[in-house]
């Protein structure tokens, strides 16, 4: 987020240029990525049924390649841009910060009480 911005965290498809620094210089999809491996670290954490942890990854992949696909096409023309890393636009993500903090507490908590 401190290379694109709060302008990515929209149920619109949207953005006037393709960022290509940070580590978009290594994933199209970076954000993405991020998200699926905190939800399979959860799974494997939590240890849900099979059939959850299917249901739960194959929706993720789903849903995650159906919103690159759609960015993709709205990107097409768009121009490429190399983008600092900010603070500033890292800060507005603080809430996915602590989520992800949380997340990380529950299952640290919950390995060491087992």
């Amino acid at each position: 987020m401190g290379h694109i911005g709060i302008a990515a965290r929209s149920a619109e498809v949207g953005g006037d240029a393709v960022v290509q620094s940070g580590p978009y210089r290594l994933f199209r999809h970076p954000l993405y990525l991020g998200n699926f491996m905190l939800v399979i670290g959860t799974l494997l954490q939590f240890r849900p049924p099979v059939w959850l942890g299917v249901a739960v990854t194959g929706g993720c992949l789903v849903l995650y390649g159906l919103m690159a696909r759609a960015e993709e096409k709205h990107l097409a023309n768009a121009v490429r841009e190399e983008r600092r890393f900010s603070w500033r636009r890292a800060w507005a993500e603080r809430w996915t910060w602590l989520v992800t903090l949380a997340v990380a507490g529950m299952c640290l908590l919950r390995t060491r009480l087992l």
